[in-house]
């Protein structure tokens, strides 16, 4: 039980940068539905990139070996390239689903608006925007 704990709370440090990195992405992208929608789109391509890694390679040696002597690789190609991409999100997802990719886009901003956003306004302690009458401060 204790290994579990302390495993916890070796990673917790690790998992608060990720979080606090994560939430600095979508706040630059201006805190809305699209700002999320690149987070998703650009940890997933980011994923699926190490997961074609992970495929490759021959082994956990070969895994390991193959992600530091590429890793300087990946910084200059995929990351630039997956960082595009999520910028284009919109685009990418009306390519997959045709027209009928407008509906889970007007159904996205709906739902973030009304539900998801205020969630992770309470849930990460962000100020919420002022309403368009107020003055912000």
């Amino acid at each position: 039980m204790t290994d579990k704990r302390d495993l916890q709370r070796a990673l917790e440090p690790l998992r608060q940068r990720l979080r606090e990195s994560l939430l600095k992405m979508w706040r630059v992208r201006g805190g809305g539905f699209y700002g999320l929608g690149f987070v998703v789109f650009f940890v997933g391509a980011q994923g699926v990139s190490l997961l074609q890694d992970l495929i490759e390679a021959t082994g956990p040696v070969d895994f390991v070996t193959s992600q530091v002597l590429e890793g300087f690789i990946r910084l200059i190609g995929d990351t630039p390239w997956n960082f595009i991409r999520a910028l284009l999100w919109p685009l990418q997802l009306l390519s997959w689903l045709g027209s009928w990719g407008l509906l889970p886009l007007l159904a996205g901003f709906i739902a973030f608006d009304r539900w998801v956003k205020p969630w992770l306004n309470d849930r990460y302690g962000l100020a919420p925007e002022p309403a368009p009458d107020e003055p912000p401060g």
